[in-house]
């Protein structure tokens, strides 16, 4: 007997990404997607598999619309799958075994990472160096809505950490610098603007926020040998520093012009200085 899990899956214009994805999906699975306002063929793509077809808004990350898909949900497992990830086919084979011996409650799946066109292997994205919780019994999920913070395990669950080497999900990741650049600035904006709503620390200081860059490059490049990737695994690593005074400076920014967008309120100044200098006036 195969036991149905309830697979899914959040999209925005992955018409390049979700057929794949789609494809590792034994059949008989309930796959429910939720779609965030895809201007492609994404979802055409998706109608040819599953007719457990929803929207949400796009707010930029995926994490909020998950509990839409969860809601959906009928199965008593459930996997947590993105568009730009395949599973390998063993991982369907311990899967089924976990669920039929009856133990735990979530499962934390090794992950394979491709960047630029090559598989990656140190800076955390390494093999053996990336776990995700992905796979739970509906019944004790906790999602959260911040950005990368999928869901909190709860504190009585009982947590199986599958090995590596063994089945792993393959995560293909970015495919250039523009592409990795677009999800840093938008990732940086809606971290920000969580710390500057109180739903995370801020960082209050410059220094705070230096110190965290520090460590993360230090540990991405040396504790987690970034250095096996050369020149990407120094780009990585020095992008990941770069994120957390990325996100210092959006916070005070918001903090600065509380009362209005920054660029409005900067925007407003520059029109000032542009005034003194009108011939026409």
């Amino acid at each position: 007997m195969i036991h149905e899990i309830s697979v899914l899956i959040n999209v925005r214009n992955e018409e390049k990404n979700i057929r794949g994805c789609l494809e590792s999906i034994p059949p008989g699975h309930e796959i429910i997607v939720v779609d965030m306002e895809s201007g492609d063929s994404t979802t055409d793509i998706v109608k040819e598999f599953t007719p457990l077809l929803y929207t949400h808004p796009n707010l930029g990350y995926a994490d909020p619309a998950r509990a839409v898909a969860l809601s959906k949900a009928t199965k008593d497992w459930v996997l947590i799958v993105d568009a730009d990830e395949v599973l390998e086919p063993e991982l369907w084979e311990k899967l089924e075994e976990i669920i039929t011996q009856d133990v735990y409650d979530v499962v934390v799946i090794p992950f394979r990472t491709w960047m630029f066109g090559r598989e990656i292997q140190g800076g955390g994205w390494g093999p053996g160096q990336d776990w995700h919780e992905r796979f739970f019994r509906r019944s004790v999920n906790i999602l959260s809505d911040q950005v990368h913070e999928m869901f909190r395990v709860p504190p009585h669950a009982k947590v199986l950490r599958l090995p590596y080497p063994g089945p792993s999900i393959l995560h293909f990741n970015y495919l250039d610098l523009e592409h990795f650049f677009d999800k840093f600035n938008r990732y940086t904006t809606i971290e920000a603007q969580n710390r500057f709503e109180g739903l995370k620390p801020g960082f209050r200081t410059f220094g705070k926020a230096l110190l965290k860059s520090l460590k993360t490059f230090v540990r991405r490049f040396f504790i987690l040998k970034g250095f096996r990737d050369k020149g990407l695994g120094f780009l990585l690593a020095l992008s990941m520093a770069l994120y957390y005074l990325v996100v210092w400076y959006k916070e005070l920014l918001m903090n600065s012009y509380a009362d209005l967008e920054p660029r409005e309120k900067i925007r407003s100044s520059y029109e000032k200085v542009k005034s003194r200098t009108n011939a026409r006036v």
